[in-house]
């Protein structure tokens, strides 16, 4: 047999097996495609997600209808543990929640703001009572209000600082400053007891003693060893 003639022969076997293991073939083609450009999977795999929604919004609708169904059941059958998945969840996973939050945020930012209005014209009241209790203790707290401008010129004077609690660099358009024990825990507004944090750090931390915040799964991947 010639050269040709076997080459031939071999290619026609080849097809024959091909075309009987399809799918094992189309499944080993996507991993190695996966694998070598990640980058265009993920946002192949997001444009197709993105298409899905615009060819079905009946169905994406009617599962949201369904999950606001059994959430609402949840409540009133079992309103003690009914978020209770949810805050376990994002308890542990606070980091990625975190970060898918905030690409939620860039990819429809009037969804962002729609919410956060809706939520703010329906809990007005309580930002008015909180803003009014924080001015309150920190009135009556106030220690040395002088120090506290000289240190507060001094921090913003910089660049950048460190968060006291996680050591993260920010720049100081975007510190915080914090009280190590809260005005609410009987802490005084004064020099010694003020910090500069990151937001992420005094958000989660909000009013809590540090014993208290260092025995959540936040703070234990914030602070360092």
């Amino acid at each position: 047999m010639t050269p040709d003639a076997e080459r031939a022969k071999a290619t026609a076997r080849h097809a024959k097996w091909v075309a009987s293991n399809r799918d094992a073939v189309n499944a080993y083609q996507r991993k190695r495609w996966a694998e070598a450009s990640p980058e265009r999977r993920k946002r192949s795999r997001e444009l197709g997600r993105a298409s899905w929604a615009r060819r079905t919004p009946e169905q994406i609708e009617e599962h949201r209808r369904k999950q606001a169904a059994y959430a609402k059941h949840r409540r009133k059958t079992d309103p003690e543990n009914a978020y209770a998945p949810l805050r376990k969840y994002r308890a542990t996973h606070r980091l990625l929640v975190r970060e898918r939050e905030k690409q939620r945020r860039l990819l429809h930012p009037e969804r962002h703001k729609a919410a956060h209005k809706k939520w703010r014209l329906k809990n007005g009241w309580r930002l008015k009572l909180n803003r009014a209790k924080y001015r309150a203790l920190k009135m009556a707290a106030t220690v040395n209000l002088a120090g506290i401008k000289e240190f507060v010129a001094a921090i913003k004077s910089k660049a950048f600082a460190h968060c006291y609690y996680c050591e993260r660099r920010t720049p100081t358009a975007d510190i915080h400053f914090d009280h190590i024990v809260p005005l609410s825990k009987g802490g005084a507004h004064s020099v010694e007891n003020l910090c500069v944090a990151c937001a992420h750090c005094n958000h989660s931390k909000h009013n809590k003693a540090l014993s208290e915040w260092a025995r959540t799964n936040i703070a234990q991947q914030l602070l360092p060893l």
